[in-house]
């Protein structure tokens, strides 16, 4: 079964960065149909790029054929690591949280 973890080309990262920023994030997320990440970045080069398309589309760039199932065990135990083990870094962003306060107090 194919899956992230046979990313195994660092290239293949790289071409996908490439790629990322030839057409731009919006239309790099939408040909490989995600949203925006809200928490994990790879950081590369001083910018920040979506973790899980980023090696969706190196699994494209490596094989030359798509990945047939879009969920992972989560980014932090499967996407993240995988990335880190090429050599990139993941830097984790916190969710932004409403902070609601007692007006009784």
């Amino acid at each position: 079964m194919k899956k992230f973890s046979d990313v195994t080309d660092k290239n293949a990262v790289l071409k996908a960065i490439q790629e990322f920023d030839a057409i731009g994030r919006e239309k790099f997320l939408e040909k490989y149909k995600f949203d925006k990440a809200r928490k994990y970045f790879l950081l590369h080069d001083g910018k920040q790029y979506d973790c899980k398309p980023i090696l969706w589309a190196a699994y494209e760039h490596q094989f030359g054929d798509e990945l047939l199932k879009r969920a992972s065990q989560g980014v932090s135990r499967t996407v993240r690591p995988q990335l880190e083990a090429l050599g990139f870094i993941i830097i984790t962003k916190p969710l932004k949280t409403e902070i609601i306060t007692d007006q009784n107090t």
